[in-house]
């Protein structure tokens, strides 16, 4: 990835004025140069300190120039920055991005960090994120879906984050010593789980996985609410009893999907999944790695303890109808941090126990590509 930080260190020789026409010369070059020099070295003062970073050369052809410098984070299992090339493969040509998909740099991430400071309190900013290696790397019908977010909801941005956008990231967002240790020790989807955490948190918006397709707009998602909530999530399953939870596998009788969450940033359901996370990773490493499972350790189970905590401190849940389908399991708190947890058709239609409830009532349709299992 492009480093936008970098800086120069500008000299010239002793100046000896022998003719006039030798001092106006060096006189016109400092001009030239002292207002670039001016803004590289602004621009560096910017940046956070580059502790815990390597600098790497990006290859010709990659996303910065060739020689320009790259600072990645020092994580296991991603791409390599080749695997962000312009060129397609496939296609032997540049790579084309579908008109409203923007492929996220520094630079982007940059102008969305500001926006986000900017917003109003508890305000959900009109931004679609969703990740994956590379653009390059995704199937036909998932670029079909990505474009089907752009076509739906002409008023958001869509935001592709690929793996070396997610890296720096967490980088800049997660640059102590234990949050650089306890990434480290992850897998790279357990990583990708503490990713949407802190993007959402941070900056907010609507985050998917990249096999998910909107079937309605967003903004008529919610638009029956006033004010509108500041987190929406849904339903995955709901059981009545724990063998059929265990028998497919499932981490919560009650159990939160996370394949897509739409939140204010600094919400405090965010807050509380990462402070859990991290606190399960304390708990279970071991000096042979993490005894804990990935559903445990980042994905459903601690999500839904974090969003189960904020709606029902007190356990003060209505008991499961059917398997979460249906408007008697829809959960609203309008508390601070108000939160909506929609029945299980919105957003897991095609989940355990698939195609129950009013299919009119679907959202978004999870097709479950399964990629964390490899």
């Amino acid at each position: 990835m492009a480093h936008g930080g970098r800086s120069a260190a500008l000299g010239t020789a002793p100046f000896r004025p022998r003719t006039a026409s030798l001092r106006c010369c060096g006189l016109r070059l400092l001009q030239l140069l002292a207002p670039a020099a001016c803004a590289l070295l602004g621009l560096a003062a910017l940046l956070p300190p580059l502790t815990g970073y390597e600098l790497r050369a990006v290859p010709a052809g990659g996303a910065a120039a060739a020689g320009e410098l790259s600072l990645l984070p020092l994580l296991a299992g991603f791409s390599e920055p080749g695997a962000r090339e312009g060129a397609d493969p496939a296609e032997g040509g540049p790579q084309t991005l579908p008109a409203g998909v923007v492929l996220v740099n520094d630079s982007v991430m940059e102008v969305l960090t500001r926006e986000a400071a900017w917003l109003p309190p508890d305000e959900i900013p009109k931004w679609i994120h969703t990740t994956w290696e590379s653009w390059t790397g995704l199937s036909a019908d998932e670029r079909r879906a990505a474009g089907r977010w752009v076509e739906l909801n002409p008023g958001w941005r869509y935001y592709f984050w690929d793996d070396g956008a997610v890296q720096y990231f967490l980088g800049h967002q997660m640059s102590s010593s234990e949050e650089r240790d306890m990434l480290n020790e992850m897998k790279k989807i357990e990583v990708m789980d503490v990713f949407r955490y802190v993007l959402m948190e941070r900056l907010g918006g609507l985050y998917c996985d990249i096999d998910v397709e909107p079937v309605l707009p967003i903004e008529q998602w919610t638009d029956v609410a006033s004010p509108r909530p500041q987190l929406v999530t849904g339903w995955e399953s709901r059981f009545t009893n724990s063998s059929e939870k265990d028998l497919v596998g499932f981490a919560r009788m009650s159990q939160v999907q996370q394949w897509l969450i739409m939140s204010a940033p600094h919400h405090p359901v965010l807050k509380d999944v990462l402070v859990r996370i991290s606190s399960l990773f304390k708990t279970h490493l071991t000096e042979f790695g993490i005894k804990l499972g990935t559903l445990e350790l980042t994905g459903p189970g601690p999500w839904t303890d974090a969003v189960l905590a904020h709606v029902a401190p007190q356990g003060e849940l209505s008991p499961p109808a059917g398997h979460g389908e249906g408007s008697a399991n829809e959960v609203h708190y309008d508390g601070p941090g108000s939160v909506w947890v929609l029945p299980k058709e919105c957003f897991a239609w095609s989940g355990f126990p698939p195609d129950v409830g009013n299919e009119s009532a679907v959202l978004a349709k999870h097709h479950f590509k399964m990629s964390w299992h490899t």
